[in-house]
C-alpha cells in the first residue's frame, strides 16, 4: 500500500489493523481487545508474515539508490525471517 494523506489522517491506523489481523489474527491479537470487530466478528484470519517499512527511512536522491535500499531492507528481513 502506498497512501499519501495529510498529517493526522489515520494512515498509520488504516494500515496497522491489517497488519495485526494477518500477523496474529483477530482473536490472537490483544489490540483488538475491547473491540466491537473482536465481539462480534468470527471469522478466523490464517497468520501470515507481514513485511512492513517505513519509506521515509529510505531516503535516497535517485530511483537506482532508493531500490538498491529497498532490496537491502527486504533481504534483511529475509534474512531474519529465514533465520
Amino acid at each position: 500500500f502506498f497512501l499519501s494523506r495529510p498529517p493526522r489522517f489515520g494512515k498509520t491506523l488504516l494500515l496497522s489493523t491489517p497488519m495485526y489481523l494477518f500477523k496474529g489474527g483477530l482473536l490472537n491479537a490483544e489490540v483488538f481487545n475491547g473491540t466491537k470487530i473482536k465481539l462480534n466478528f468470527h471469522y478466523q484470519f490464517s497468520e501470515y508474515t507481514v513485511l512492513q517499512f517505513d519509506l521515509a527511512t529510505l531516503g535516497s536522491d535517485t530511483l537506482t539508490a532508493f531500490n538498491a535500499l529497498l532490496q537491502t531492507v527486504v533481504g534483511d528481513f529475509l534474512r531474519d525471517y529465514m533465520a
